[in-house]
């Protein structure tokens, strides 16, 4: 998805996305919801989507470190990136998903 991201914002390039899913998100859509991922949220995903909120976890495992996300907001953050996708692209990217 960060390669595709990176397509439609610098260059005229039309994107075709396949996902065997019924929603963008690969892994993730199959992913426990307690499954977090392993670095600051920060630093992971693509360019015109913020994941998280670039704060510090102040509680648990991962106390005193910047937050990772967990497979719900994950998925959110996914779905958010379509969304922003789709408007900035309009009719020039298509989305298909597999039955």
């Amino acid at each position: 998805m960060a390669f595709a991201d990176a397509l439609i914002a610098e260059c005229d390039a039309d994107v075709v996305m396949v996902e065997r899913r019924h929603c963008p998100g690969g892994h993730w859509n199959d992913a426990y919801p307690f499954v977090r991922i392993h670095h600051a949220s920060a630093c992971y995903g693509v360019n015109s989507t913020v994941l998280g909120t670039d704060s510090i976890d102040q509680t648990g495992p991962n106390a005193g470190f910047y937050e990772r996300l967990s497979e719900p907001r994950m998925k959110m953050a996914l779905d958010r990136w379509q969304a922003n996708a789709e408007q900035a692209l309009k009719n020039a990217e298509r989305l298909l998903a597999e039955n």
